[in-house]
């Protein structure tokens, strides 16, 4: 096992100390769980990677697919505001 010291700021210190207290948890079981989410999370470029070998077989076009992208943002943000 590994023992681990960190300076934090004060302000993160009080955040997380809030949400250590709101989960229940002393904070080193808060912080710990935090850290065992985070590694065990696979990296977005590894989540990513079966849309990306799609999007690259379909021949769409990076400026192709931005624009689709703006234009489904686009459509969330109305959708959002009416």
């Amino acid at each position: 096992m590994m023992m681990l010291m960190i300076e934090l700021p004060p302000d993160t210190q009080a955040k997380l100390e809030k949400r250590a207290t709101e989960t229940g948890q002393d904070m080193q079981t808060y912080v710990l769980t935090l850290i065992r989410r985070d590694v065990g999370a696979p990296p977005l470029r590894e989540l990513f990677a079966p849309v990306r070998e799609q999007i690259q077989a379909s021949g769409v076009t990076d400026e192709e697919l931005e624009g689709e992208l703006e234009t489904a943002v686009s459509d969330v943000r109305l959708k959002r505001r009416t």
